[in-house]
């Protein structure tokens, strides 16, 4: 799995593991491709959710820390490659059913085979599950004098049952042994129903309880996605190739949510919610490689792509008082289009130095974007800028043991989509604005490391740096001067700094093995108007892996891997409020066992969260900077309850 790969940890509520965070910086700052290509997804941060792609329909996922020109630009983190399974050699039959706890089901089967020039494989996956998530907050408010001043109590329970289907195709057909042409398509259909119950009690200075509301949440989620992928390709010696491809995708999220209050045992209002968000993707791409000599023997590469994406969010809110008055609450924020145009050429040289020893990568990559926003409010806007992305890599086998590498390039992070929409709100405290003149945030990516390789053990260590200019975070930017509000709007605020050290060791020989990686990971961001500095959100202060392997020839395979997560913080300033957030650390314990049968059969145990340890724990200190008040909060979430999942699988 990616998240036991050093300095990956995934996200999303305790028990499940939905977005990829790579060197503990959140998920904006990752690029997740499918096959090299964007995929529709309904978040507003460029992710793709983990879950929605079951391993079995996955031939390999690459973890590319700093990427060469090649890949896109997008990912300050690193990139995430899935590269999904294609069609088999030789005739290919798989089926599974796993059964868990609560009715939860995984089933799976794919069918393929190769026959003369053709190649093709079909695979279908269903998974049911009903995750379970309870919450619990106590939160105290303090005077300047540091006496109690109100407390309340929060008690939250969510209960979701959810059905995820995925659907692919493949199919090869080789129009001689050197030109292959390939499609594939996936299908995803991903429905969620969820409940939630939450009880809020407030009491005073003296501990008496001054009110209570209970809040009943139903929301109804559905997600569908279609991406479809057409190429060429055409190798006429070891690195040789042309390729060129066609993707098509079109992804649609809509939700329906339904909420009511209860204050003090009496009816007090409910809001009703309706949403979608559609995207379409169009992208086109040529890739051509040669080898050459003269000099330096190596290979050339070069590309073009041309990315389209559009995109809209219309969500409708509607609320209804105590007195059964319905008001349309929609807000123009939440009604907008996208219109991203992307276009993109890369130059790539790989040279052999030194025959079998030294290997130098030089490169460049330079994309165009043309961003239009439409917000629903009327307005609109269009930003269009250029970035030059310089590329180095190097790898030196040393000795037959030792491998050094190193490697710089420059990154950006595309702004969120909902940021840029030239929109306005405003609330009885303060407004929000959109900035539709956002830039991206760049970044310079540095990284060293090395293997060292003895008989049955390997280990290596890699430091990493990112040097970051106009990182994109809210700003208080002043009052409004009609109204006295203060505003908020996300700016390209100053420089951040992210630096770690990743350390990976592997022992055993074919019958058993142990990994283990540790990563430590340190941040620090400016603010160029107020020079206050602080730490990205949510960054852990380390993680690691330890990850078990025993396996009897044939017969029998067996693994538990340790997930751990070291605490997490960090410093948020504004004009009107310091805030200061620490979450526990915490460890996630897996097992998995395999035991083969006669005739292609085998049985599979799979047991999550062991010990269920999906538990975060979260300590938060805001200071009121005008009265001096002090806000603590002691919050406590919990994953379902740990569940065994017993199933067989048969293979042909």
């Amino acid at each position: 799995m990616v998240r036991h790969l050093p300095s990956v940890m995934t996200g999303g509520p305790p028990g499940e593991n939905r977005d990829v965070r790579l060197r503990g910086m959140d998920k904006e700052f990752s690029q997740i491709l499918v096959d090299g290509h964007p995929f529709p997804d309904g978040g507003q941060k460029r992710e793709i959710k983990l879950d929605r792609f079951p391993m079995d329909l996955v031939e390999r996922i690459d973890l590319i820390r700093n990427p060469s020109a090649e890949f896109g630009g997008h990912g300050i983190a690193g990139t995430v490659n899935i590269i999904l399974r294609r069609p088999p050699e030789g005739p290919e039959f798989r089926a599974r059913t796993l059964y868990g706890p609560d009715s939860q089901r995984n089933l799976f089967f794919s069918a393929g085979t190769s026959w003369g020039p053709w190649g093709l494989l079909t695979s279908f996956s269903q998974l049911l599950e009903q995750p379970q998530k309870d919450k619990r907050e106590n939160q105290r408010v303090y005077l300047a004098n540091d006496s109690v001043k109100e407390s309340r109590g929060i008690v939250e329970r969510e209960q979701s049952r959810s059905a995820s289907n995925t659907g692919t195709a493949a199919i090869d057909y080789w129009i001689d042994a050197e030109t292959r042409l390939h499609g594939r398509v996936v299908a995803l259909a991903y429905d969620e129903s969820k409940d939630k119950d939450r009880t809020d009690r407030r009491y005073n200075a003296s501990g008496v309880l001054t009110q209570t509301d209970v809040t009943r949440e139903r929301e109804i989620k559905n997600e569908d996605a279609t991406d479809w992928l057409l190429g060429v390709e055409r190798r006429t010696g070891e690195a040789d190739r042309l390729a060129f491809s066609l993707g098509y995708a079109e992804g649609e999220e809509s939700k329906d949510k339904g909420t009511e209050l209860v204050r003090n045992g009496v009816f007090n209002n409910r809001t009703r919610e309706f949403e979608r968000k559609p995207e379409y993707l169009f992208n086109a791409q040529f890739d051509w490689a040669a080898e050459h000599d003269g000099g330096l023997d190596g290979v050339f590469k070069t590309g073009l792509l041309f990315d389209v994406r559009d995109r809209s969010q219309r969500r409708r809110t509607f609320s209804t008082n105590a007195a059964g008055l319905e008001t349309n609450t929609t807000k123009s924020v939440n009604q907008y289009d996208l219109r991203e145009r992307i276009h993109a050429w890369y130059l790539l040289d790989e040279w052999e130095a030194i025959p079998d020893t030294l290997f130098l990568s030089p490169g460049v990559r330079v994309e165009w974007t043309d961003l239009r926003s439409f917000s629903g409010s009327g307005g609109s806007d269009r930003n269009r800028f250029e970035d030059t992305m310089p590329s180095a890599h190097l790898l030196w086998h040393s000795t037959a043991q030792l491998d050094v590498e190193a490697s710089c390039r420059r990154s950006l992070q595309r702004p969120q989509f909902d940021h840029v929409v030239p929109s306005r709100e405003e609330t009885a405290t303060e407004i929000k604005e959109g900035n539709p003149a956002l830039s991206p945030a760049l970044s310079e990516n540095y990284e060293v490391g090395f293997t060292h390789r003895l008989a049955g053990f390997r280990w290596g260590a890699n430091t990493f740096y990112r040097d970051i200019d106009d990182l994109i975070a809210e700003r208080d930017v002043g009052n409004d001067p009609t109204t006295g509000k203060r505003v908020l709007r996300r700016e390209n605020v100053g420089p951040a700094q992210v630096r770690g050290i990743e350390l990976e060791a592997r022992a055993g020989p074919e019958a058993w093995g142990l990994t283990a990686n540790w990563s430590r990971l340190d941040s620090e961001t400016e603010d160029d108007l107020s020079d206050q500095t602080g730490s990205l959100k949510e960054m852990p202060s380390w993680t690691g892996n330890l990850i078990l392997d025993l396996r009897a020839q044939d017969r029998w395979w067996f693994q538990a891997t340790a997930h751990m997560i070291g605490p997490q913080g960090g410093t948020e300033f504004t004009r009107t409020q310091t805030t200061r957030k620490t979450r526990e650390s915490y460890e996630q314990i897996d097992m998995a066992f395999r035991g083969h049968l006669p005739k292609g059969w085998a049985v599979l145990v799979r047991a999550n969260d062991v010990f269920g340890a999906s538990r975060r724990e979260e300590i938060e200190f805001k200071r009121n900077l005008a009265n001096l008040e002090r806000t603590d909060t002691d919050r406590v979430e919990e994953g379902r309850d740990p569940g065994v999942w017993v199933g067989v699988e048969w293979k042909y």
